[in-house]
């Protein structure tokens, strides 16, 4: 779903250079550091949480590792596929 009031914030606010109207391969790779800038940020969920799954002994970071790291894994992929998406593309 399109939130048209959020993409007009986030163009007043940052400028037309980021809008996911106009540029929205822009505003993909944007979205893509701030998330690795988190994941940096949270590397020990990561560390912890698949060591001590290859020790067959999961913890709930081993759940927050696995779910999330899946998630991005899986958003990149699809990112990479389809870098517009329809609905941006016919505006």
């Amino acid at each position: 779903m399109h939130c048209a009031a959020c993409s007009s914030r986030i163009e007043r606010v940052l400028g037309g250079i980021i809008s996911p109207r106009h540029h929205p391969a822009n505003f993909a790779l944007v979205q893509f550091v701030l998330v690795l800038g988190i994941m940096f940020l949270g590397r020990r969920f990561y560390i912890d949480g698949f060591s001590s799954l290859a020790r067959l002994a999961p913890t709930m970071d081993s759940l927050i590792a696995v779910g999330t790291g899946s998630a991005f894994v899986y958003s990149t992929w699809k990112a990479g596929q389809n870098p517009i998406p329809p609905m941006l593309s016919r505006t």
